[in-house]
């Protein structure tokens, strides 16, 4: 994450602000919509492709990543509202849509070097 990064040092210091920002649930949900279906995947939640028919990004959200927290959306949703205004993602909470819909990216190019830079390995190691 130091200057032996690929990232370019402006995209490099805006990222530094984001790290100083962001707390766990702002990168749960880079984490969750850089791809839904491989991160439902990999945390067994047992979801199924064809589960639903029409829903929204909450219906995923509450059935399988805040289960036991009724109140998420009082928290999420200023979370969302911050990704998308820093370029991070879009997060459609009340958009009805298909499955397809619910389980696409919808991380930005930017969300995603974000995750990958802070994922980057620093100069000692």
């Amino acid at each position: 994450m130091g200057p032996w990064s690929d990232v370019v040092k402006s995209r490099r210091e805006y990222f530094f602000d984001l790290v100083l920002r962001y707390d766990e649930i702002h990168i749960l949900l880079l984490q969750i919509f850089r791809n839904p279906r491989e991160w439902l995947a990999e945390h067994d939640s047992g979801w199924k492709p064809d589960t639903w028919m029409m829903a929204g990004i909450s219906t995923l959200l509450t059935t399988y990543v805040f289960v036991d927290k009724p109140d998420w959306q009082s928290t999420v949703g200023p979370v969302v509202a911050a990704l998308a205004a820093d370029g991070m993602s879009q997060i459609p909470l009340t958009t009805m849509m298909s499955e397809n819909g619910i389980v696409s990216a919808r991380n930005s190019e930017m969300g995603n070097g974000f995750l990958s830079f802070i994922a980057e390995p620093t100069g000692s190691e």
